[in-house]
């Protein structure tokens, strides 16, 4: 291999993710490279002391790996660059998991999914225990993270990344009125409707037809001592109000849930020892469940589920077709 093949790169390049996305690309997405390789030539990726990686004809073969932390902090640093909030005369963010974008200005967020069959906004109207209008002081952006700053020390704050957009809330000191209850009420844009659950701590955005297209849930608060408090969501129309007991707690209070595009995926044929999700593969939007202990000997798309005339001869259900998330 000569010289004009071979790149070299530093530790320190590689632990901050900035060399060969495709190698990355592959190690945790199972993309094929068979496509990407420009030249039937080797082209080695290497370290100062030890080749890392090598490409030949398309296919990868790690030879010295760098370390699990090595791999961590390069992960650590794609996803980052990926999630972060880009500043073109707005604030916006993509989420390449959840397929949609998220646009950040004075009038709140605004949730645009690829798909385009709805469109979902959310802005803070009021706060406090006696609900004063909210003032924003100003927006700013740092990496993935979006702060909205209010008056009396309160923010609100959004972070992009796998899990969808992280919500929150952090009252640096008491409001100057009295009561024990912190009400933050949240006017929605769009056209899905909030329906709470029987907990209190959950809520599913329905579209039009009634189907749940977000979640807004895992809803977490405590305060500086790291207490949890007793919090709830309710709502009424087109608002959604979080409510927070806030009678023995020492500030500053942090408010966490998170909002997610809802994906649920389950079998038809529900029959029991078919051990679905034994297995799983997922490919862009599609994905398909193994069940080993499955019976049906259907083939094809859209098959007989109801065949059962192979005993465990495993596979999967036809009629689990691809879901977009």
């Amino acid at each position: 291999m000569s010289d004009s093949q071979r790149t070299t790169i530093t530790p320190d390049a590689a632990r901050s993710g900035l060399f060969w996305l495709m190698i990355i690309l592959s190690a945790w997405s199972g993309t094929s490279l068979a496509g990407m390789a420009t030249t039937a030539a080797a082209t080695a990726v290497t370290a100062p002391s030890a080749t890392a990686a090598i490409i030949m004809d398309g296919e990868v073969a790690l030879l010295e790996e760098l370390s699990s932390s090595d791999w961590q902090s390069i992960r650590a640093a794609y996803e980052a660059n990926r999630h972060a909030v880009q500043q073109p005369g707005s604030y916006r963010a993509h989420n390449p998991g959840q397929q949609w974008l998220s646009v950040f200005s004075a009038d709140g967020v605004t949730i645009s999914p690829d798909h385009g069959r709805w469109q979902f906004g959310l802005q803070l109207a009021r706060w406090g225990q006696e609900q004063q209008a909210a003032s924003l002081v100003g927006i700013d952006t740092r990496g993935h993270r979006t702060v909205y700053r209010y008056s009396d020390g309160l923010e609100e704050w959004f972070v992009n990344d796998q899990r969808g957009l992280e919500h929150g809330f952090t009252v640096h000191q008491p409001p100057t009125c009295n009561g024990d209850a912190l009400r933050f009420a949240l006017d929605i844009a769009g056209e899905l409707t909030p329906r709470v659950a029987a907990n209190g701590s959950d809520v599913a955005f329905l579209d039009v037809q009634g189907n749940a297209a977000l979640d807004y849930n895992n809803l977490q608060v405590w305060d500086a001592d790291g207490r949890t408090l007793a919090a709830h969501f309710a709502s009424g129309g087109k608002q959604l109000v979080h409510s927070v007991d806030a009678s023995a707690a020492r500030y500053p209070i942090t408010i966490d849930p998170v909002l997610q595009q809802q994906a649920y995926l389950k079998a038809s044929n529900t029959d029991g020892g078919y051990l679905f999700g034994n297995s799983v593969a997922i490919a862009g939007n599609f994905v398909v469940v193994g069940a080993v202990g499955e019976a049906c000997s259907a083939t094809g798309v859209n098959g007989n589920e109801a065949d059962n005339l192979a005993p465990f001869a495993g596979g999967y259900n036809g009629k689990w077709k691809g879901i977009t998330t």
